[in-house]
């Protein structure tokens, strides 16, 4: 039993779901940038802390949304070889 390798592909599409929802909620934080407070002699320092910051926030959402891409992927190859899969061991003729 060991050997045997079997994928969930509904779940896999719960997992794809989540970072897809994740992405976006992030994305939509990081499209909108608020104004930089007022922080007198800080405030420079303080706007480019946010930016590198939405900056950074920008850089994982591309990161998961070729993760979701990717597992999408694996996921459709995988239902369509192991459908292929069947439809050949139903084909065997066993006489």
């Amino acid at each position: 039993m060991g050997d045997k390798f079997y994928v969930d592909p509904d779940g896999l599409t719960g997992v794809i779901g989540s970072m897809q929802h994740s992405s976006d909620a992030m994305g939509r934080g990081s499209d909108s940038p608020p104004n930089p407070a007022d922080a007198g002699d800080s405030t420079e320092a303080s706007a480019k802390v946010l930016e590198l910051l939405l900056e950074q926030t920008a850089g994982a959402v591309h990161a998961v949304d070729e993760l979701v891409e990717r597992v999408t992927q694996v996921r459709d190859e995988y239902v369509t070889g192991d459908h292929a899969g069947a439809e050949k061991i139903s084909q065997i003729n066993p006489s």
